[in-house]
């Protein structure tokens, strides 16, 4: 059970900087009263509060606000979200969803699932950086297993990337984004656009996107330091490149039916010095994405239905000396539909999907690799009284590998009232091997270049069984979360370290296995409000106990407590500024390290200069917050203190 202690244990610092003034936007001063609604925790529209499981909305002004980049930018402000660092990965940052891996959270666009480079590249963060955030309506986060509608991978849960519709006025908006630390490089250029409008009034709309990015790498170390070698080259940020593309053809053909046809492509290059604990290394890679779909949706005399087809091709370059090309193409038929009958709302569905991989460098005899798989699912909304829902649902997925798994869901959401929501459920989640771990081809060098791990056609789905309860709170001004929530996780996969296979070119042979199991439980605490006419406070807590069941350690890269606050001084319509205290509790790391606890600050200023004229400037870790050495040398890294300006404008 989750120990008493976690109450006791919240910093005081954290406690005093709810005193500090801070604030995101103007646009957080809004009437809390007014719910959100969101799509993508029943494939159907529900207000924030009465949807079955555990939600984060991030609005378009929020996003603009944050003059943020990627994806992990944007919802590590979430409760509940953390966007946590990996050794010697210079600086790259990975979503964790309720301590959740990073493979276990199921990223989609408008519903759609988005290929993870994760499967095809070990330690990537590239999936982050693909949408151009001036594309983005809203992101809607579900922390919590959503394997019932979504399948593999939404063990954690899902973020749902909505992006901006058309309609018949043409309007855009332009943002750009400058920040640079006080010295050692690591300036950052980013350029984003967005325009939509109809093409044939009521009927034929188009909506275009772009973003382009560059970060220089940052390189803060001493020639030579403590650890006596030569650290001057190392990157603790690395390079990065990238440009992102989005477009939609939308065509209404009458008030029940339309369709939709979109592209996106991207492309994100990355170099620099990666920095482990025994040595460095160079590293390049590029992942380039390019996806097209189209999508019918329809409204009948009995149901309503979204039909989609997609393709979606990665291709990654990885390497210096020898470059490593890999390709995966993921095609997707699925469909949705929703019917009422009296008290029930009933979504059900299904999809086929077709994977293949070529990778030369990675499996051994035909460089080739697929995978054809199926599904199947239901789901009723069953209004049992008045503020009474149960959601039941459940889905089959048949693997060609492993055959078939099935994941049920259950929650109830009960309204006491209009301020008060109670609500919990049960729910039973995986995620597939990916292809590569499913392959005998498949060879990796690991262990720093002293051994191979191969791959193991054996492997089972990991499985995870997950129990949350949440209390809720809406008023005219103040909102709030409670929540508690239990992961039992099994059959993870790792590599087998106790089992040599053999040895091949002199060096031992390992796989995977289905060996590890592990216990995620912890609390997530939100609330948001009005404290004067000029003040809003915004304060998220999480407090996560991480465990391997075997061995009862601590899971690395965890942090025990991660709080956030934030206080918004408005002083007037068009200007408001803010500081925000961000605490990061202390975590197991690699190499049987501690990660110390801290803490950064940020402040800045919102200014609205006209109707279509918006400014943003500020600084992020005002302190200039280091991580400690031992942290620094096995690759961890905080960025570091850094002035930025955006302006956005509307046309």
């Amino acid at each position: 059970m989750i120990p008493y202690r976690v109450f006791k244990r919240l910093p005081l610092a954290s406690l005093a900087s709810l005193m500090a003034f801070s604030a995101v936007s103007i646009a957080e001063t809004k009437d809390a009263s007014l719910e959100e609604v969101v799509v993508t925790a029943t494939r159907t529209a529900q207000s924030v509060m009465e949807a079955p499981a555990s939600v984060s909305v991030i609005s378009q002004e929020q996003i603009e606000a944050l003059s943020a980049d990627t994806l992990n930018d944007i919802v590590s402000q979430s409760v509940g979200v953390e966007s946590t660092k990996q050794e010697g990965r210079a600086g790259r940052e990975f979503i964790k969803l309720r301590g959740m891996d990073s493979g276990f959270t199921l990223i989609l666009l408008n519903g759609r699932r988005m290929s993870s480079s994760n499967a095809v590249i070990r330690g990537n963060d590239f999936d982050y950086n693909t949408i151009p955030t001036s594309s983005i309506e809203r992101i809607e986060i579900i922390r919590g297993p959503m394997s019932s509608l979504y399948g593999s991978e939404a063990l954690g849960g899902v973020i749902n990337i909505i992006t901006k519709k058309a309609d018949n006025d043409w309007a855009g908006t332009v943002n750009t984004n400058v920040s640079s630390p006080e010295e050692d490089g690591g300036e950052h250029y980013q350029l984003g656009m967005n325009t939509a409008g109809a093409l044939v009034e009521d009927e034929l709309f188009l909506n275009l996107s772009l973003n382009v990015s560059n970060r220089d790498a940052w390189q803060p170390f001493e020639e030579n330091d403590e650890s006596g070698r030569d650290r001057s080259d190392v990157t603790g940020l690395e390079n990065r490149d990238s440009y992102s593309l989005l477009s939609s053809l939308s065509w209404q053909i009458n008030d029940q039916h339309s369709l939709a046809l979109d592209m996106a492509h991207s492309n994100d290059e990355r170099s620099g010095i990666f920095e482990t604990v025994s040595r460095s290394s160079p590293f390049e890679a590029t992942v380039e994405r390019n996806s097209v779909s189209i999508t019918h949706n329809g409204k009948w005399d009995l149901l309503d239905s979204q039909v989609r087809f997609s393709v979606e091709t990665v291709d990654v370059e990885e390497g210096i000396r020898r470059v490593a090309e890999i390709t995966e193409e993921n095609q997707i038929l699925d469909a949705v539909f929703t019917n009422a009958w009296g008290p029930h709302r009933i979504t059900y569905g299904g999809e086929v999907r077709s994977t293949e991989l070529d990778s030369e460098r990675d499996l051994l005899e035909t460089g080739k690799a697929s995978v054809d798989q199926s599904a199947v699912f239901i789901q009723d909304e069953w209004s049992l009284a008045d503020g009474l829902t149960l959601t039941v649902g459940g889905r089959m997925d048949n693997h060609e590998e492993f055959g078939s798994h099935v994941s049920p869901r259950v929650y109830l959401v009960n309204r006491l009232n209009d301020q008060w929501v109670i609500k919990g459920g049960l729910g039973r989640a995986f995620r597939a091997p990916s292809l590569l771990r499913l392959n005998e081809e498949y060879r990796l060098s690991s262990c720093r270049g002293s051994c191979y791990v191969i791959g193991n056609p054996d492997l089972s789905p990991e499985t995870s069984d997950n129990y949350e309860f949440s209390t809720l709170y809406q008023s005219e001004y103040w909102s709030g979360e409670l929540t508690f929530f239990l992961n039992d996780v099994d059959d993870l996969i790792q590599r087998d370290r106790n089992t040599v296979l053999g040895e091949q070119e002199g060096r031992d042979v390992f796989t995977y296995q289905n060996i590890a199991s592990a216990k995620i439980e912890g609390i997530e605490f939100a609330v948001k409000g009005n404290l004067t006419d000029r003040l809003h406070i915004n304060t998220t807590y999480t407090y996560l106990d991480a465990k391997d069941e075997a061995t009862g350690n601590t899971l690395l890269e965890r942090p025990e407590h991660s709080f956030m606050t934030r206080v918004a001084l408005t002083f007037s319509q068009s200007l408001n500024s803010f500081v925000q205290y961000n605490y990061t509790g202390e975590q197991a790391i690699r190499n049987n390290d501690i990660l110390d606890a801290f803490s950064t600050i940020d402040i800045g200023l919102n200014s609205e200069w006209s109707d279509s004229v918006r400014l943003r400037v500020g600084i992020r870790n005002l302190t200039n917050k280091e991580l400690d050495r031992d942290a620094s040398l096995n690759g961890y890294n905080e960025a570091p203190r850094s002035g930025y300006v955006g302006v956005s404008v509307d046309f």
